[in-house]
């Protein structure tokens, strides 16, 4: 539950204009995050089963886990989605106060997904093979950023 009010309120910190200077090219670079994190949302919607999504970081018990679309590459593809959205928003507004809201998401969502690795873990015999073959958030990037205690 910790996990996902420090991702509300960082979240609503990050919509909020605080110090803003709007350019043109950043408008159009947050616009084009924001829309690829929502068709990546989306994207991900489209293999979920109904009543397997919720917003803590425990998985339901009798879900099949999901490797096909996003989930093929990446295991937390709706994570991504939210940091492509909320960077979209923080490029957009041109605001440099953004940046410390942004890492910190970053760092609530990362790790909100080792918590939700460790019961995985527990559920799914194979998961621990999954892991080895698919990204954690952010392919590449991740691997070079945040390696340490993967």
């Amino acid at each position: 539950m910790r996990y996902l009010l420090a991702q509300i309120a960082l979240s609503l910190g990050l919509l909020l204009p605080m110090w803003s200077h709007f350019h043109p090219s950043s408008l159009l670079v947050g616009a084009i995050l924001i829309v690829l994190g929502c068709l990546l949302y989306g994207y991900c919607f489209r293999f979920l089963r109904l009543g397997s999504f919720h917003l803590t970081p425990t998985p339901n018990t009798g879900q099949p886990l999901v490797r096909a679309g996003p989930y093929a590459l990446i295991r937390h593809p709706m994570y991504a989605a939210s940091l492509l959205i909320f960077l979209g928003v923080s490029i957009g507004y041109g605001d440099p106060l953004k940046i410390p809201l942004m890492l910190a998401l970053v760092a609530v969502l990362i790790a909100k997904a080792k918590q939700e690795e460790r019961h995985l873990l527990l559920l799914f015999p194979d998961y621990s093979d999954y892991m080895r073959t698919s990204w954690r958030l952010l392919p590449w990037v991740y691997l070079v950023l945040f390696t340490c205690g993967q």
